[in-house]
């Protein structure tokens, strides 16, 4: 292993059940009661994606443009005043950071969201670049994500260990030929035997990747 991508929410931001609930929450605020294979489609895309798929797939009374705002808000005060850090992470961080393991971020979140957030923790001086879904135009489902953060640090697919909560983004970058490495997060404990099934190795504690790779 010589380069790591990590997710953001779910494996070093502990967030993903403010984003589990946005979504679904704001649907029932216009009277739209949706399926669990909806709510799971939303959780591969960014907040602007999943605004423009309610407006088509919903009919909401709202443009695109407006429901990301509705829920925009919410995100970004809860970024900027709330969300936490997973229990190890900054120690993990720092950890690979001394030990000159390139490191980068690959998260469907919004920049916007999360800048305060980074900057709170001290956190943009690990990554050697940030990618998102908005910025590449590409969901996380799609392997071509994981080349492209790949091709933006410089990183070599083959000798890259993707660590992220997410099945949709396990087997995308497994398929793009990255090592993978899933985290768990109790937002997916639906999923556990899928999780440990496709990722080449499933953790519970980030503390672990220490023992691993240092």
């Amino acid at each position: 292993m010589k380069s790591i991508i990590f997710d953001m929410d779910g494996t070093l931001a502990d967030s993903m059940a403010m984003w589990r609930s946005l979504g679904i929450d704001y649907l029932k605020s216009h009277g739209v009661e949706i399926t669990s294979t909806d709510a799971q489609e939303m959780t591969t895309m960014s907040l602007k994606m999943s605004s423009t798929y309610m407006k088509e797939k919903f009919k909401l009374p709202l443009t695109p443009e407006e429901i990301y705002d509705d829920m925009r808000h919410i995100a970004e005060d809860f970024y900027a005043k709330e969300c936490k850090l997973k229990d190890g992470a900054l120690d993990v961080l720092e950890a690979f950071h001394e030990a000159n393991i390139p490191m980068m971020l690959g998260t469907g979140t919004p920049e916007e969201f999360f800048d305060p957030f980074l900057k709170r923790e001290n956190m943009f001086k690990y990554f050697e670049a940030i990618a998102t879904c908005d910025g590449l135009n590409l969901k996380k489902d799609n392997p071509k994500f994981f080349l492209t953060c790949c091709e933006m640090a410089g990183f070599d697919p083959k000798e890259t260990v993707l660590v992220d909560d997410a099945y949709f983004a396990i087997v995308a970058a497994k398929e793009a030929g990255l090592t993978t490495i899933c985290m768990y997060d109790e937002a997916n404990d639906n999923m556990l035997r899928e999780l440990t099934l496709s990722s080449h190795m499933f953790i519970s504690d980030l503390k672990v990747l220490k023992k691993i790779f240092l």
